[in-house]
């Protein structure tokens, strides 16, 4: 049975300048997109920090789903709506489907983009073989924390720098295509190897993390804040420098 994430919405974009209108935001090469291999990208700022993370699909020929933290729907859609020069693209909510996820393969549903040890994951119509009953699948969440994996919620918005969130690792940004708005700063830190921040999995059974944003010491210094949480596994951003991580403490 698939489980449908009720955290999750799906923006449809569509119209015959959305692929150059959406390539030109996001930080993965629209290119690598079928409709057998959806892409995991994020929004920038001009400044080159993180605004959304998305996985696109493809739906048909200028035609794209876009896989949205739910509360961020609407500010995504008026994020691109904005640089839409012609406007001519179209934006509709597709509520009448799901994002599903599945650890068996079956159809409409496809490796994940970040990591393949994830489940299956899709956009398949709402039913009732579909189970809501749980908003998150604890097996699903208790793995994407153990492989250091961020949803939308571990971002501090317009502050974070996708190079802070391993997001390269997780096949999240490409170098290799033409311009995209923040730009110029993911390349800079890429290259000049500046990112402060790096995000890590702490094992929770020693921190006992039980809220967002906890601060988190090595000895006496402020190093970083913690995010996404459970009884096993906690995501924190930590300050670069800090390797040895057995001197951390939270307060």
């Amino acid at each position: 049975m698939s489980l449908g994430l009720l955290n999750k919405s799906i923006l449809k974009i569509s119209g015959t300048s959305s692929k150059e209108l959406l390539n030109s935001l996001i930080t993965q090469d629209i290119n690598n997109l079928t409709k057998q291999t959806p892409i995991y990208t994020l929004f920038l700022n001009s400044k080159g920090r993180v605004l959304f993370s998305s996985i696109i699909y493809e739906l048909e020929e200028n035609s794209y789903a876009l896989e949205i933290a739910k509360e961020k729907l609407m500010d995504l859609a008026q994020h691109i709506h904005k640089y839409d020069l012609t406007k001519e693209t179209e934006f509709s909510q597709l509520e009448d489907y799901c994002i599903a996820i599945s650890h068996t393969q079956q159809d409409l549903l496809y490796k994940d983009p970040r990591n393949q040890q994830l489940p299956f994951r899709g956009i398949i119509k709402k039913d009732e073989s579909l189970n809501f009953n749980q908003p998150i699948d604890q097996e699903y969440e208790n793995l994407r924390l153990k492989l250091t994996i961020p949803e939308d919620f571990d971002f501090i918005y317009e502050k974070s720098l996708a190079n802070d969130l391993n997001l390269e690792e997780l096949n999240g940004i490409s170098f290799n295509k033409g311009c995209y708005l923040g730009q110029e700063m993911s390349s800079r830190t890429k290259h000049i190897k500046s990112t402060k921040n790096r995000l890590i999995t702490l094992n929770n059974n020693r921190f006992s993390i039980n809220n967002y944003g906890c601060d988190i010491y090595n000895n006496e210094d402020l190093v970083g804040k913690s995010f996404s949480y459970n009884g096993n596994y906690a995501l924190a951003i930590i300050k670069r420098n800090i390797t040895d991580l057995s001197n951390l403490t939270i307060k």
